[in-house]
């Protein structure tokens, strides 16, 4: 009957509707940097002296990422303390300050704290971003490897501050190659040198040997911590928008040639990195000297 057709009608929109209230929310990663390295950090942990010269990064960066991956969560391990520091997982940990400063016995230790986030997305299989904050001295470092299957380079971004004035900002952007073919796709990066010559800094062969680096790597110097927000920041905001569209572009890539990588040996040259990354990352000794 009709009636019973109308009422069978009704049950199919409730359905419907139930459906709709049960597809659990899209992922928030500011949420989830508020939950995990209590995120946002107004001001340094060692006061309102020093201000948080990477936060703005950071409000710009996690919203990014929600709007631009597809498929974006945090990744399913949480690693331990000790990974954390060689920058292996998600993790917050802080050292609120030690020692009495009038103490000759006892070296005084100021408040320091760092935060991991880590991500996956459909093309990524691994965004991390490490924020550092140690009043003067403060990094952020973020590095993305893209799923084995696609043909494409790293991007790695390493920022750090020694101070407001007088003090060596630092800023590196690469998309680091895992093999020869990879150079000439960061290119992008040398258009962006050619908008800002300040980013036409001399490498070091201390940390940066060539291995994993291209020849347009972004390298900047600056004497003000003004000076990095107005230059590099907007240049690492575009060098990310590139690098993600250079991935969307290479992910149906197939093997050009039989010297080609396979995924598995981009899995393995991915894993090489991390061990070489271990060993020379100025960064890293930043963290270690406070952390133990």
């Amino acid at each position: 009957s009709s009636s019973s057709s109308s009422s069978l009608s009704k049950l199919n929109n409730i359905a419907l509707d139930d459906d709709d209230y049960l597809t659990p929310p899209p992922f928030d990663p500011v949420a989830y940097a508020e939950t995990n390295i209590e995120y946002p950090w107004e001001h340094s942990i060692q006061g309102k002296d020093f201000p948080t010269i990477f936060q703005p990064l950071m409000d710009w960066f996690l919203p990014y990422i929600a709007q631009n991956l597809d498929h974006l969560s945090p990744t399913t391990t949480t690693m331990d303390r000790d990974m954390m520091l060689h920058l292996g997982g998600a993790a917050y940990i802080s050292n609120q300050g030690s020692g009495d400063s009038s103490s000759s016995s006892q070296r005084h230790q100021p408040s320091i704290r760092m935060g991991t986030l880590v991500f996956e997305s459909k093309k990524f299989r691994r965004i991390r971003i490490t924020h550092y904050d140690g009043g003067e001295t403060q990094v952020f470092n973020s590095l993305w490897y893209p799923h084995t299957h696609i043909d494409a380079p790293l991007l790695g971004i390493n920022m750090v501050s020694f101070g407001e004035e007088g003090r060596r900002q630092l800023c590196i952007i690469d998309f680091q190659p895992l093999d020869s073919q990879h150079e000439d796709l960061a290119l992008p990066l040398r258009h962006i040198k050619e908008t800002h010559p300040s980013l036409n800094g001399t490498l070091s062969t201390k940390f940066y040997d060539g291995k994993y680096f291209s020849p347009h790597m972004i390298l900047g110097k600056f004497e003000k911590s003004r000076d990095m927000i107005d230059v590099a920041f907007p240049a690492m905001k575009l060098a990310i928008e590139e690098y993600i569209q250079m991935v969307d572009q290479r992910q149906n890539v197939t093997d050009e040639n039989v010297d080609s990588l396979t995924a598995d040996d981009r899995r393995e040259r991915q894993d090489e990195y991390n061990r070489y990354n271990a060993k020379v990352d100025p960064s890293l000794g930043i963290y270690e000297a406070q952390f133990g």
